[in-house]
């Protein structure tokens, strides 16, 4: 919903407000987009990065993969809240019966699906695989997977893998759905902010 001077609209004489508030709340609605899509496209990139070579993942990757949850990607929540604002201070020039707020509604709607159900779970999975390593390994101060590229573990005894976790095909599968997820999110995603900004 880009700020301007915009005609009143037919046959109510409602123009779309101005002012810092309002301002605010969209820059806010736009923010939202942004951090949210871009988490989700550093999901799917490390995802890819994770599926290449589940067997030797990088320090990078398992710092990535460390336990919590993908608060960034969350953002995208915050798209819909903002956009409800969004109408309610408008004043009427927008309405939620638009059928572009509508679909933009439908489109984010189906994103949190796919999110919640699909790409964070099979994140939290790699990272429950990636943290079996440290566990079996021992102390993180004494981490043998941390080594010179090309070096010996000192102590291989007992591990369920160095770089792997426990279960490495449940690691490849879960990078897999994060794939494939985060490349759906963000086409869904982005199908949404056309709409909005396009508003047809």
């Amino acid at each position: 919903m880009p700020p301007g001077p915009w005609p009143a609209t037919a046959g109510t004489g409602v123009t779309q407000p101005t002012g810092a508030a309002f301002d605010v709340v969209l820059l806010a609605h736009i923010g939202c987009v942004l951090v949210g899509l871009g988490a989700v496209v550093v999901s799917g990139v490390q995802g890819r990065r994770l599926l290449a070579n589940p067997a030797d993942v990088s320090p990078s990757l398992r710092r990535y993969y460390r336990p919590g949850a993908n608060v960034a990607g969350r953002a995208l929540y915050g798209v819909p809240v903002f956009g409800f604002a969004l109408v309610s201070m408008s004043g009427g020039y927008y309405r939620l019966a638009d059928a572009w707020v509508l679909a933009g509604l439908v489109l984010f709607g189906v994103a949190a699906v796919v999110g919640e159900a699909v790409l964070w779970p099979a994140e939290r999975v790699a990272q429950e695989e990636l943290a079996e390593v440290r566990q079996t390994a021992g102390p993180a101060t004494t981490d043998p997977c941390d080594r010179p590229h090309g070096a010996e573990l000192a102590e291989p005894a007992g591990l369920l893998g160095c770089n792997t976790g426990g279960d490495p095909e449940r690691l490849r599968r879960a990078a897999r759905r994060v794939c494939v997820a985060a490349l759906v999110v963000a086409l869904v995603v982005l199908a949404a902010t056309v709409i909005m900004v396009a508003q047809p």
